[in-house]
């Protein structure tokens, strides 16, 4: 995309994200409710991404598993029943709420709507071994 492209891009995905941060504001409030009252807090859980230009950043989402679920690293697989998702997570998930929090890394400008899948640097350090052509995914924001 030449720069004019980027600029008007860059400008639907915040206007966007705007409106849909105060529309889903509610549903937010109520999903944290929940989480809150089932798990405690915090409700937001963060993790570090590699985004545009291999720079790092946090991404957020509403917290679907237990406190230190991976403290003994990553699943690299969803287990069907996994035992690390509360039971408001699970619903969360299936719904694709746990997400709504990411409304704002694209209101930063750390995410787009249209674009590939951030990834942690642990999954991208495992993919470059296999293919160095992963690198190119760094000039287009997640």
């Amino acid at each position: 995309m030449n720069k004019t492209e980027q600029i008007i891009k860059r400008s639907v995905d915040f206007v966007i994200a705007a409106c849909c941060l105060i529309f889903f504001s509610p549903l937010a409030i109520a999903c944290a409710i929940a989480i809150r009252l089932e798990d405690g807090l915090p409700v937001i859980y963060r993790q570090e991404r590699i985004g545009l230009h291999g720079k790092p950043f946090f991404i957020y989402k509403f917290r679907s598993m237990k406190i230190d679920a991976e403290k003994d690293g990553p699943d690299l697989l969803e287990i069907k029943g996994d035992p690390r998702l509360t039971k408001v997570g699970r619903f969360l998930r299936m719904h694709h709420l746990d997400e709504l929090p990411q409304l704002w890394n694209v209101f930063k400008g750390d995410m787009a709507f249209v674009g590939p899948r951030p990834e942690r640097k642990f999954y991208i350090d495992q993919i470059m071994e296999h293919d160095p052509r992963y690198t190119y995914l760094y000039q287009i924001r997640p």
